[in-house]
């Protein structure tokens, strides 16, 4: 089997003759690997790599459930992608190195590494380099530049793994083979970074702290310099941060924690899905696709203004778009629709106490539910329906975001998820030891809820439920203790990643123009993720689903059905 080109090794020529290391065109190393030697400094007592190893800090309970199922193929491994408008002067290769190791001082988790001892003993361990060399080496370690013609979202959602142990956080730049002048040519970004790094909201504040300094009139010499002068403070060195399980307001008492316990069961006991697309009943490889639409800013306005009249957010809108559009499509009008989401829990951490400036890039997820009807009774109009049901989440959403349980909820949570985790992940090994040729990243796809049940090989292909009619009805006496039986399986996930206008400040570098952005992960087999956001005044819809994973056209009729009825009611 033929995967396309990997993103990595990085080759990385440096062509700006004002950097203090500037290999020439005509130098450019002929192994992918020579720029490494070319930046490493000599091995000798002064000058290692990695001169100051600190101590590192474990991995919490939620970083644990993400980081084993990333061991095999990179489940979950997260990217930010954008397209944008810029001069060739502002672009070279060397001066976004300059940048981008800068960037990793302030933010140490990207270009740190992973110890793995045990399952339950894993920890980050920061690169500390101590001065220009080291840090520009230790970024060039996570960048590449290129300018072949190649899908960099393709290749790095379907080819080999980008990231690894000792590469948590990786800078893709596509550029064009030649450019001259001061001429806007397109370029596109992509920050790429283990999900138990981070979460999508780190992704998207680094990438615009990455754009004001891209944008502004510094130097490469001056951004050589800002380097320098941060190594140089003895308090210049930021943290890791700490997890999120300790920046959480600890329980006032054990009694306070026992009834968030079983405030948390309980919560989960409700949930009832069984909605489900099915899966291929042909096992073939893994394929992610992304299609992703956009609705020009007159036709966003008109679509938020709706949603503002109706008294509900886009996020709340998406959610109805997505049950009733599944709705159409089933003969299953019995079974609810549950669909899972992430819920920010930065607005819930404490404060933190360091004295040293402390990085935002750190996962701060928690998780929550939507349960909403299949039905589709004909009494009221479709307008009528899917604005009820918007309200309908929103009534869920503000229940899931506000109750005193939260905290009590993502902390319980957490340690679920760490625990089926570590199970399946002793699973997966032992039967890699085995078999020699299994595949140690199945695991439990912990990017899914987890009111989601692991899916199971299929022995035939699975066929839709039908409404039962008196005709296919046996007449069966029916006890009082007879219950049809439950299923919490979820159809699908939503990451409404709301106004991103309000993360990218256009403002503070207005010689870039970003044009688009799409977000997502490397996902496990039969994976599905739908993305909703704003972005350079425009709606985004992105769903980035496994193509072979599911029956031939299921998933293609239902985003058919989204758009045709976003022009419907929201249009």
């Amino acid at each position: 089997m033929s995967f396309p080109t990997p993103l990595t090794p990085p080759y990385t020529p440096l062509t700006d003759s004002s950097s203090p290391v500037f290999i020439a065109k005509s130098q450019f190393p002929a192994h992918p690997n020579a720029i490494k030697a070319l930046l490493t400094p000599p091995q000798t007592p002064e000058f290692e790599l990695r001169a100051k190893q600190e101590e590192g800090r474990k991995l919490s309970d939620n970083e644990i459930s993400y980081y084993l199922p990333s061991r095999g193929d990179g489940v979950n491994d997260m990217y930010v992608h954008h397209k944008l408008l810029a001069s060739p002067s502002q672009m070279t290769p060397s001066r976004i190195l300059h940048i981008w190791a800068y960037q990793l001082l302030l933010h140490p988790l990207l270009s740190s590494t992973v110890e793995f001892r045990e399952y339950e003993d894993i920890s980050f361990v920061p690169s500390r380099p101590r001065n220009l060399v080291e840090a520009l080496s230790t970024a060039s370690e996570r960048f590449s530049y290129i300018v072949d013609e190649r899908d960099i979202i393709g290749t790095y959602l379907n080819g080999p793994r980008t990231l690894s142990n000792d590469r948590l956080g990786y800078l893709v730049v596509k550029g064009p083979s030649q450019s001259e002048g001061d001429e806007k040519v397109e370029y596109e970004f992509m920050l790429c970074a283990t999900h138990y790094l981070g979460d999508g909201m780190a992704l998207h504040s680094f990438m615009n702290e990455f754009y004001i300094l891209l944008g502004s009139d510094l130097t490469t010499q001056e951004i050589s310099q800002k380097i320098t002068q941060k190594l140089g403070l003895e308090s210049g060195l930021v943290e890791i941060p700490k997890s999120l399980e300790d920046r959480l307001p600890p329980s006032k008492s054990d009694f306070a924690r026992i009834v968030g316990k079983e405030e948390s069961r309980r919560s989960e006991a409700k949930l009832i899905g069984g909605q489900s697309f099915g899966s291929s009943w042909e096992k073939l490889p893994r394929h992610t696709v992304v299609p992703t639409i956009s609705y020009d800013k007159d036709k966003t306005k008109g679509i938020l203004g709706n949603c503002k009249k109706n008294g509900v957010t886009i996020a709340h809108a998406v959610f109805a778009l997505c049950n009733i559009a599944w709705a159409r499509k089933t003969d299953d009008k019995i079974d609810p629709c549950l669909i899972y989401s992430a819920l920010n829990l930065r607005p819930n951490m404490i404060p933190s106490t360091s004295t040293a400036k402390e990085s935002f890039f750190h996962l701060a997820v928690g998780y929550f539910n939507i349960v909403l009807p299949t039905l589709l009774p004909s009494s009221i109009s479709t307008s009528e329906l899917f604005w009820h049901r918007a309200r309908m989440t929103k009534q869920q959403t503000i229940k899931a975001v506000k109750s005193p349980f939260v905290v009590a909820r993502s902390q319980n949570t957490s340690m679920v998820r760490r625990e089926r985790a570590v199970k399946w992940a002793k699973i997966d090994d032992e039967e890699e030891l085995k078999s020699q040729q299994g595949n140690p990243g199945l695991g439990l796809g912990v990017e899914i809820a987890q009111s989601e049940v692991q899916p199971t090989q299929q022995k035939k292909p699975p066929q839709a439920m039908q409404l039962p009619t008196p005709e296919t009805t046996p007449v069966v006496p029916v006890t009082a203790t007879q219950e049809r039986k439950v299923s919490q399986r979820a159809l699908m996930g939503l990451s409404m990643l709301g106004n991103l206008d309000g993360k990218y400040k256009h403002a503070e570098f207005p010689s870039l123009e970003l044009t688009s952005l799409t977000t997502g992960s490397r996902q496990r087999q039969g994976g599905l993720l739908l993305f909703a956001y704003t972005f350079a005044g425009k709606l985004w819809f992105s769903l980035g689903y496994d193509k072979n994973g599911f029956p031939p056209g299921v998933i293609e009729g239902f985003w058919s059905e989204v758009q045709n009825l976003i022009e419907e009611v929201l249009v």
